[in-house]
């Protein structure tokens, strides 16, 4: 609820993940998987772009019944995960002819593939744009986009970070 006491709609961010299995300096170790591409080979290999859709931690007296094989006294269990919702790969090359990444929903039968992940594996926030057609379809708006549409750009010019990334 807002000051007016007005319904807030859920605010689902996109991230950029790091695969720690590709990249050592993530923190997680490689021990989840993302979906990419065996042939890629670009400076994004283990890098992931997803849409987070919780946080939350597991209890204590959880830990050993999720990570079984897991020694506690040597190796600490992650404190927080995510459950996300993966888009792509991001491609080798920018889009031709807006010269900007182009990603999709990762989809498996008709639903978007998901996993739950560290969020120590969480490299930033990453701004995407809705790919348009001719026309805007009217039932998109802030809070539905994300949902609706299927294919997004990202947007270099978000920040920085994000700047240097993927023009640099």
């Amino acid at each position: 609820m807002d000051s007016r006491r007005r319904r807030i709609p859920s605010h689902f961010d996109t991230v950029l993940i790091c695969n720690g299995s590709q990249n050592s300096t993530c923190g997680n170790n490689g021990q989840f998987r993302l979906y990419q591409r065996l042939n890629q080979s670009n400076c994004y290999l283990g890098y992931q772009i997803a849409q987070v859709r919780v946080v939350f931690q597991l209890p204590n007296k959880a830990i050993p019944e999720v990570f079984p094989s897991l020694d506690t006294a040597v190796t600490a269990p992650p404190t927080h995960l995510a459950y996300v919702e993966w888009f792509s790969p991001i491609p080798a090359r920018p889009n031709a002819n807006q010269l900007m990444y182009r990603v999709s929903r990762l989809m498996h039968n008709g639903h978007r593939r998901a996993s739950i992940i560290p969020v120590s594996s969480i490299i930033s926030s990453i701004h995407l744009f809705p790919r348009f057609g001719h026309r805007i379809p009217p039932e998109w708006n802030t809070y539905s986009v994300l949902k609706l549409c299927h294919t997004f750009y990202v947007n270099p010019f978000s920040d920085r970070d994000t700047y240097l990334r993927f023009l640099s």
